[in-house]
């Protein structure tokens, strides 16, 4: 975290299943940090869990894009583009 603080990114990608620390804490801890920062969680199915449940879990969680592993980087250009350049929503229709 304190590499996150000096640097403030604008994208943070990580891994949700670490050894040394839960991802999805880190995705907690970063959006309540600075709310703005986009994550984009990326997984591969572990033992236990399957990468479907645990990128469930981060979208749920605040993640901004999810990518499963093995990244196709026809996708993970995709998600970056989408984070970097967001479409404006076209207005509601009224009835």
């Amino acid at each position: 975290m304190r590499v996150f603080q000096e640097c403030a990114p604008d994208i943070v990608l990580t891994e949700i299943v670490m050894p040394q620390m839960c991802g999805l804490g880190l995705l907690l801890d970063i959006k309540r940090m600075s709310p703005q920062t986009k994550v984009i969680a990326m997984s591969a199915d572990s033992g236990k869990l399957t990468a479907d449940y645990v990128l469930y879990l981060a979208s749920r969680l605040g993640a901004d894009g999810v990518l499963s592993k093995p990244v196709d980087a026809g996708q993970f250009l995709k998600v970056i583009h989408a984070l970097l350049f967001p479409q404006p929503h076209p207005p509601k229709a009224s009835i």
